[in-house]
């Protein structure tokens, strides 16, 4: 498991000093999106700004697929100032939506979203069940060796209209 607030302070030090190109999203252009590479890993960055400041964060990395299909294990973060607002499940689901229309329009029909949680960590549990799946698989993180929760959502779309299922 992976910590997204430090990418979320990384990036957050980027957008003051105009480090990073910006994207406004396709479906919400109060979204803005930077595509990376870092350790030869395809990454989505999504974040809300608020006068140069993230206000919510959300990161897909590709991962190896799952039965063939393309998987993204996805991260998200909100500043403790923003908490308990109901960011992270606004973000993560619109990050989503700009994801179906970004890949529907290359053709890719289905891909899977998986988030890796810390058990102890409730309030990540309550936006993966609210954007990802009600059924969390039981884990140990490969990385930490600690238990944690798995949960994978296969998103499915029509790359010819451009439509979700």
């Amino acid at each position: 498991m992976t910590n997204p607030s430090t990418a979320l302070k990384l990036f957050q030090n980027d957008v003051l000093e105009n480090k990073i190109p910006l994207q406004r999203g396709q479906v919400d252009s109060n979204l803005f999106v930077c595509c990376d590479e870092p350790n030869g890993r395809l990454r989505f960055n999504y974040m809300r700004i608020e006068r140069q400041i993230i206000t919510a964060f959300v990161m897909f990395v590709s991962v190896n697929p799952i039965d063939g299909i393309p998987c993204f294990n996805i991260g998200y973060a909100v500043p403790e100032k923003c908490q308990k607002q109901g960011r992270a499940k606004e973000v993560v689901n619109t990050a989503i939506s700009e994801m179906q229309t970004g890949f529907g329009l290359a053709g890719v029909v289905s891909l899977y979203i998986e988030a890796i949680v810390e058990t102890s960590n409730i309030a990540s549990q309550k936006v993966a069940a609210h954007t990802l799946s009600l059924e969390p698989k039981s884990i140990i993180d490969q990385f930490s060796n600690l238990p944690a929760l798995q949960y994978i959502r296969k998103v499915n779309f029509n790359p010819k209209h451009n439509s979700c299922d």
